[in-house]
């Protein structure tokens, strides 16, 4: 470990610089994943670099990937995660580099407080969920066709059971806007065809033309006329009706005050008279009643 003369050897202090820096990071990308992500920064220092030697004397900096980039979305998907497109061959690299950014062990000292990113813990650890939640999905061919084309399998992040989702799906289905969940004869489906291709007749407003806004005034006119004609019709005959009653009741008092100077004498037609005046047109005491008269001395 030490020269002759007593000063540290080359190869102690350059195992030791790499014992330093494993103990400070739980775990280290394999030799395949550093050639992967190639010569960058990286993001895990923690502002203290460490070089090593190469075979011919010059010193070399570590290489690693920076830290990826966060979404900005308040809800991303699992590709805004991993910095990916649909299709795209899903990368293991990019979740070991994600983990290793947001792993809550990395974090155990840091409390409540806010690191140098503005970030606190508990973000940290909400972000480490979604990634191992999106690395579920996109590192399963199943899940991720049915994330596809679907959008099953993701919600906030936590992957939820299959019937609930398709629960989800079907009600959002039946209650959107222009749904042909309701659709039942071939008239609604006419219907819903036309709004949905955006072919459907605008609905106009409808105008009168003067001719028919003419008829129709003509025809209420007549209406009006006629019930009124008929209304005085019905007047004039009731008008009548009471006329012909008064006539008959003059004829008829007419014809009984001849019958009776015909058929009484001077002193029946007077007892008549004084019985009309006293008890009227309905006397208690029929006419018949009427004391005889006197046979003349």
């Amino acid at each position: 470990m030490f020269l002759k003369n007593g000063a540290p050897s080359f190869g102690s202090s350059k195992s030791l610089a790499r014992s330093e820096f494993r103990s400070r990071i739980p775990f280290t990308l394999s030799l395949t994943q550093q050639k992967q992500f190639g010569p960058q920064c990286c993001p895990y220092n923690h502002r203290r670099s460490y070089n090593t030697t190469s075979a011919d004397g010059e010193p070399k900096q570590d290489r690693c990937t920076p830290a990826m980039v966060w979404p900005n979305t308040a809800r991303p998907t699992p590709y805004e995660i991993f910095n990916s497109k649909p299709g795209a061959p899903y990368s293991k690299g990019k979740f070991y580099e994600l983990a290793k950014q947001y792993h809550p062990d990395r974090y155990t000292e840091q409390g409540d407080h806010l690191d140098e990113n503005g970030l606190s813990r508990a973000t940290k650890l909400e972000r480490y969920k979604l990634v191992v939640a999106a690395n579920d999905i996109l590192s399963n061919p199943v899940k991720r066709r049915e994330y596809d084309q679907f959008g099953l399998g993701w919600a906030t992040g936590e992957v939820r059971d299959l019937n609930e989702e398709l629960r989800a799906k079907d009600q959002a289905w039946r209650t959107a806007p222009n749904s042909p969940a309701m659709n039942s004869s071939w008239q609604d489906w006419e219907k819903w065809r036309h709004r949905r291709d955006g072919t459907a007749p605008k609905q106009e407003p409808l105008f009168m033309s003067n001719g028919g806004f003419a008829i129709v005034l003509c025809a209420c006119v007549v209406v009006f006329i006629w019930a009124q004609a008929s209304q005085a019709s019905q007047r004039s005959s009731r008008v009548m009706q009471a006329r012909d009653k008064m006539h008959q009741a003059a004829t008829d008092n007419l014809y009984n005050t001849r019958m009776q100077r015909a058929t009484l004498s001077q002193n029946s037609r007077v007892q008549l008279f004084l019985h009309k005046r006293e008890f009227g047109d309905n006397p208690f005491e029929p006419v018949g009643q009427l004391p005889a008269e006197s046979p003349k001395k």
